[in-house]
């Protein structure tokens, strides 16, 4: 029992010193490993961005496939009135 006692003290007394020691390579390691993933990963999401922007540019689809086709094709019934929001405005002054 005092062989125990006796091993529980020494590792009291080097715990802190041993604990800001691993935490110091944990915190290195870490940080280098995420810099490396940071920057390769960003480079991709850059890259997927770009390619999924790059089917809304209008020199890139056919008139028929270009996401504003249907908007500035559309057939609209002499019978039919639209309201125009971008126009439209409170006036209601009493």
């Amino acid at each position: 029992m005092p062989l125990l006692i006796f091993f529980i003290a020494i590792t009291n007394l080097f715990s802190e010193q041993l604990s800001n020691t691993l935490e110091g390579v944990i915190n290195d390691v870490a940080c280098e490993e995420l810099n490396y993933l940071g920057k390769e990963l960003l480079g991709d999401v850059l890259e997927f961005v770009s390619d999924t922007l790059e089917n809304y540019l209008d020199d890139a689809l056919p008139p028929e496939e270009h996401y504003l086709y249907p908007e500035n094709n559309l057939s609209v019934p002499n019978c039919t009135y639209l309201l125009n929001f971008s126009t439209f405005s409170n006036n209601n002054s009493d």
